[in-house]
């Protein structure tokens, strides 16, 4: 954008930054972080994992969480004072994009957890009350649960 260009790029000093992406660029963008499992794993800068966190999406199709992005452009301006770039392939002059993939994957995993936890519970109730209508095999525990079931019926 014109915002953008400095005086020198606009007398053709210095290349002008690349114009912005088009929906169907990005879509493409999108579709090569999603080919390399991007949102699955971790953060490159925190070596976190995504989770539900803010996650952002460059044009390079390198992914981040948003809050460590904007601490390494912070830290790579005051320290280097170079332009920004991507801090996996050091692409210049990038543009970024939020994405909610990782938070997707992660209500999945959340979810499944949940389900799990569920059906382990139920199976576990199923369990007990197949144990107290099949008597045991092994004569002591056949005792013992013939023991029960006449403390049952006579409670």
């Amino acid at each position: 954008t014109a915002a953008e260009v400095s005086l020198a790029q606009r007398l053709g000093l210095v290349p002008a930054p690349p114009p912005a992406l088009s929906s169907d660029e990005w879509l493409a963008v999108h579709l090569a972080s999603r080919l390399r499992q991007d949102s699955s794993g971790l953060c490159s800068i925190c070596l976190a994992p995504f989770k539900a966190a803010a996650q952002v999406l460059l044009s390079c199709s390198h992914t981040f969480h948003a809050t460590c992005l904007a601490s390494f452009e912070r830290f790579s301006r005051e320290h280097t004072g170079q332009a920004r770039c991507c801090p996996l392939c050091r692409c210049q002059a990038y543009q970024k994009r939020r994405i909610a993939d990782a938070e997707l994957l992660w209500r999945h995993a959340c979810a499944a957890r949940i389900q799990a936890a569920w059906r382990g519970r139920l199976a576990r109730r199923h369990f007990r009350a197949l144990r107290r209508l099949l008597p045991p095999q092994h004569p002591a525990l056949r005792r013992r649960w013939c023991a029960e079931r006449l403390e049952e019926g006579s409670a």
